[in-house]
Formats: structure tokens, sequence, C-alpha cells
């Protein structure tokens, strides 16, 4: 599958998934596509609701370290009338199937780089939980598999399917807001903090590249390029309190230098009350002639005389129609709107802010990476 540098920041390469869900690449006589599943805890959970959605899909094989996890998957799909699938506890043998197609993996960070690699290497088509992996190395080894491979990866950034989002993308691309000059964006959130394999670097990356790798992808693709530069600070202490060993950063903030002199603000806490009133997600784009806002849909103008503007609803579930961008690049050939090449500098974007965060100081993208690295962006 080839994925030139640029290829995601073509407006119309997600189409697809707003178009027929049920025409799959033919399997003997059946239109039908056969998937299994790696990793049903939480987020798992939820894409094996939305891929049972599709009428033409078949869960052939459930896999978790968890036995229980395992159950509760094959019993969801037999009450809604579906065959059982078997289940594993070594993803190993489940990609040892001759009858899967395509894959979806839902397992911690850590474990990414080399379960995708082993599914592209077994001749799967993937549908790769965010971020795509943790370290520069191990997103090159992917991107380099994924350009080999005949089948496809798909990296779960779920906001590239929002229909509110590429508008608001196209319009700022087509210059409704003039030169865009900033963008305040944020992710508080009052539900934490989350323990587990999320209170370790070493196994999540830290929040910049477990959660806020959402947000850099959507600033990748809003400014056409990596930032440059960030200038952090954060703090580990938050909630150390019972747990000293937890080492990832639950408050921090970061400037963004992005292409053409976009300066981005960045707040990512898990430190928030509850009551709705201090948390919520931001992404507001500003520019000479007017603002869009992301999250809320609106569009206002500096003139005066223009009138406030409203964004297309999302209408739908994003993270079904990223499936159906999967399944339909399966049936013809096309890369994936969100694939390996923006996984990649989605991780390299937050581990430059992370970075940042960590000295509480300036770092510039060719500091952190490298000069050859740099030119390529």
């Amino acid at each position: 599958m080839h994925l030139p540098r640029r290829s995601f920041f073509r407006a119309g390469a997600a189409a697809a998934a707003f178009g027929s869900f049920a025409r799959i690449r033919a399997r003997g006589n059946e239109d039908r596509i056969r998937v299994g599943f790696v990793g049903i805890g939480g987020r798992g959970s939820h894409h094996l609701r939305t891929v049972m959605s599709f009428p033409f899909v078949d869960v052939a094989a459930v896999c978790d370290i968890r036995e229980e996890a395992c159950a509760r998957a094959q019993s969801a799909l037999v009450q809604a009338g579906r065959e059982k699938p078997a289940a594993y506890d070594d993803y190993r043998k489940l990609l040892e199937r001759a009858d899967l197609d395509s894959v979806v993996n839902a397992t911690p960070p850590d474990c990414h780089a080399r379960q995708y690699l082993d599914t592209l290497a077994a001749g799967k088509d993937l549908y790769g939980e965010k971020p795509m992996c943790i370290t520069p190395e191990e997103c090159d080894a992917v991107v380099a598999a994924a350009e080999k491979s005949k089948n496809h990866l798909l990296v779960g950034f779920q906001g590239r399917y929002s229909p509110r989002n590429r508008e608001g993308v196209r319009r700022i691309h087509a210059g409704d807001l003039g030169e865009v000059m900033e963008m305040h964006s944020a992710y508080l959130a009052s539900f934490g903090p989350l323990r587990g394999w999320q209170s370790t670097r070493a196994r999540s990356g830290d929040w910049a590249v477990e959660q806020a790798v959402h947000f850099f992808d959507l600033m990748n693709w809003l400014f056409k390029g990596t930032a440059a530069a960030a200038f952090g600070w954060g703090r580990k202490d938050v909630f150390t309190d019972g747990e000293p060993g937890r080492d990832v950063t639950d408050y921090y903030a970061a400037l963004l230098k992005y292409p053409g002199g976009v300066i981005v603000n960045w707040q990512h806490s898990w430190l928030r009350p509850k009551g709705g009133v201090f948390d919520g997600v931001r992404h507001q784009v500003l520019g000479r002639k007017g603002g869009i806002d992301l999250e809320k849909g609106i569009v206002n103008y500096t003139d005066a005389g223009r009138a406030a503007e409203q964004l297309p609803a999302d209408g739908g579930d994003p993270t079904k129609l990223a499936h159906a961008d999967l399944f339909e690049c399966i049936r013809s050939g096309k890369t994936p709107f969100s694939n390996a090449v923006n996984g990649r500098d989605s991780v390299l974007v937050a581990l430059l802010v992370r970075e940042a965060a960590d000295r509480g100081a300036c770092v510039t993208f060719e500091e952190l990476f490298g000069r050859a690295r740099a030119k390529e962006r």
C-alpha cells in the first residue's frame, strides 16, 4: 500500500466512508468480510458493537488476555443472533487463521508496534487504535511495513471522519477565515484519574501520546504539517497520593508553533470539578476574517455585517464512518484517510509537546528528531 507523504491532506480522500457500506471485496460468492478483535476492553467493546452494525461483517474471533473479556464479547454476539466467535488469549494464534480478512486492535499503546507489524505481516487489514506507536522508531517501522504491504492500515482517529470537522477544515483550507493566526484547543476532563496501564509512561506514552494525539492529529490536518516547536509546562504529582509510582503528566499546557506562524494554545488536564462547568473540549481556529469553533460547529466573522453560520452536525458515529472507510478501502484498494503517515506524525508532535512539558522549556522539532526528519516535514 503506497502512502505518499501528503496523502492525508487530500480533502476528498475519505469520501468513500459516506457512501455505500455494502460494497465490500468479494470472498468467493459472498460480499462479506470476516473480522477478528484483539483487545476487548472498554474501547474494544465499543468497536465490537460498531462493527456488529454492519450486516456484511462476520466477527469470527476475539482475543484478550482476560478470559472474562472474551466471554462478554462472545455473549454479546450470540445475544445479537450472531455466530459465537472463537476466543484466544494469544493474538498470534488469532493471526494464524486463514479465514480472517481484517483485525481490529484496541490494546494498550505499548503493544501496538509489535502487534501492528505482526498483523500486516500476516496479510490482514487492520483498524489500529491510536496512538499508532509510542516511539519514533516504532512509528517508522510501521510506516515502512504499511508501504510494503498489500493490506490496509487505518489508525483510529475518528475525528477525521466527523462531518463537522471535515467541513470546518475544508472551509479553513479554502480561506474562509483569511490568514489563520491561532488556535485555542483543550481537553479538560473531570472523570480522572484513570489508573492501571494509563498510570505509567512506559505503557501509555503519557497523556500527550495516549490521549492528546487525537488533537495533535487534528492540528496537523488543519495546518498541513507538523509543529516546528513547542513550549510547555506540566506536573506529574496531581494524582500520586496512594499511587507513588504514577509518572504520567496529568496536567500540562503548551504553545505550539505551526507552519505559517500559526500559534496553538493547548491545555490538557484531568483535574476538573464534576458538574460540567469546568470540563469539556475546545477547538477554536481564528483567522483575520473570522473564527470557527469545531466543537460547537459555529462560524463567526470579523465583519459585523456577516451573520454567524453553523457547520453540519455529525449526524452519526464517526467511529462507524472510520470503519466504513476501511471496509471501502479493502474493496477499492484506496488508502484510508487516517493512515500510517498521519499516525506517525501525530505521535511525533505528541512527543515534542511531552518533551517541552518535561523540560519546562521550548523544544524544536529539529532539536528533538534531527535535521533530516525536520526537512521531511
